[in-house]
């Protein structure tokens, strides 16, 4: 029965990421220019890291995990060697992208031993997911979940809200 919900917010979260993906606005900037774009400051003062121009060069605000309003306390920090560069928060799905050199089983296997006992997780393939890329699905109370590979790094989308509410615990 646990498997059934977390495949369930497994479905929800797939389907939204997935749209959000499709979504990202064509970059306009020549690859030979793309070094010499400056990031000024933005309204809350978050620069998008240099390193994060070429993974997401649609950005115009870098990111703070402080925005995403779903983020469970206790969340674990990215793994090293990642950077934060893109937060999208409201809405009924929040995301926090990251660059990295680590590959991807290498991220989901991270966070599969640090979020152990915590949450419910499952790894699902691409193909099932619908977007492509492995990842790693999960739920807790209140929240679901889904990271996954992204080019240049992975994206983590949290769904907030206790979506299992009448069902058998």
């Amino acid at each position: 029965m646990r498997r059934g919900r977390a495949t369930a917010w497994v479905g929800g979260v797939s389907v939204l990421l997935a749209l959000t993906a499709c979504s990202s606005p064509a970059d306009d900037t020549a690859e030979e220019d793309r070094d010499e774009v400056v990031v000024e400051d933005t309204a809350d003062g978050v620069e998008v890291p240099a390193e994060c121009r070429e993974a997401y060069a649609y950005a115009a605000a870098g990111g703070s995990l402080d925005d995403i309003e779903a983020l469970p306390d206790g969340w674990p920090a990215a793994p090293g060697g990642s950077t934060l560069c893109v937060t999208a928060d409201g809405g009924s799905v929040e995301t926090a992208s990251y660059v990295t050199a680590a590959p991807i089983e290498e991220v989901l296997a991270y966070y599969e031993r640090e979020l152990a006992g915590d949450y419910e997780v499952v790894r699902v393939d691409g193909a099932e997911n619908g977007t492509g890329y492995d990842s790693l699905d999960g739920s807790g109370e209140a929240i679901g979940f889904q990271i996954r590979e992204s080019d240049g790094g992975f994206v983590i989308a949290f769904v907030g809200g206790d979506e299992s509410e009448g069902e058998e615990q």
